[in-house]
């Protein structure tokens, strides 16, 4: 009888102990069905930059203010287009850099950019990104092997007027698909957005690992085709060695 008591008590600790696992920042499968009910709610929580609001004359203000921050370097700056977000009131500028990566700007009612930690002159990620009401800027890390694994999520929160690391997102084995694979920016919005209680969700394809196990260069290419969502609940972390790698 005692042993049949305490096999019931090592089990409902175990269940406890189960239950109680911070699920934090880690990428929980998630299916389509849930994954496209969040999607409707996608104006509730991310915003959308109403690019109808800019004017000729706001328009070639907010491009003073991006050539500025520039400086000497804005000969190799394009201007793309630009949008306004509401409460707060802040507009979203979006600009092609040297090798014509596309850069988000986020610049405040005052005009003044929105400077962001480890970033170079207040630029974020464009292409797959998400931009939460609640402050929370989360972009897949710009480089020449974008739309490829490995996922590498930075995100930033607004907070005294710039935006400070939050928190990192990495897989080895996930990546979106390639941008030149959607129409616009609103098919790429889809990939990647915000949901209730600071939630992420994303659509993401998988690495085929090839079957003598090396990472070859061709292998990288190589995508499953079937569509993996995840969602993950971010929270701040302290730890940022990660960061810049």
């Amino acid at each position: 009888m005692k042993l049949k008591v305490l096999s019931l008590f090592l089990l409902l600790v175990l269940f406890l102990s189960t239950s109680c696992v911070d699920k934090s920042n880690q990428f929980i499968p998630i299916s389509r069905e849930e994954y496209e009910l969040a999607l409707k709610q996608y104006a509730t929580y991310n915003y959308i930059p109403d690019t109808a609001a800019i004017d000729l004359a706001l328009r070639h203000r907010l491009q003073r203010v991006l050539m500025k921050t520039y400086g000497e370097d804005s000969i190799w700056i394009h201007y793309a287009w630009a949008g306004r977000n509401e409460e707060p009131l802040q507009y979203e500028v979006v600009f092609a850099g040297i090798t014509d990566e596309l850069h988000n700007m986020v610049i405040d009612s005052a005009f003044h950019v929105v400077m962001a930690d480890s970033s170079s002159r207040g630029s974020l990620p464009l292409e797959y990104h998400a931009y939460s009401r609640k402050g929370l800027y989360a972009g897949e890390f710009w480089c020449e092997d974008m739309g490829n694994p490995p996922l590498d999520i930075h995100i930033w929160k607004a907070e005294g007027g710039r935006f400070r690391r939050f928190a990192q997102l990495r897989d080895s084995m996930l990546c979106f698909p390639h941008a030149w694979e959607f129409r616009g920016i609103d098919d790429i919005r889809q990939l990647m957005f915000w949901g209730n209680d600071n939630t992420l969700y994303l659509k993401c394809h998988q690495l085929i690992i090839p079957k003598d196990k090396k990472m070859s260069n061709k292998g990288w290419w190589k995508h499953k085709k079937d569509t993996l969502y995840y969602k993950v609940k971010v929270e701040k972390q302290s730890d940022f060695r990660e960061w810049n790698k």
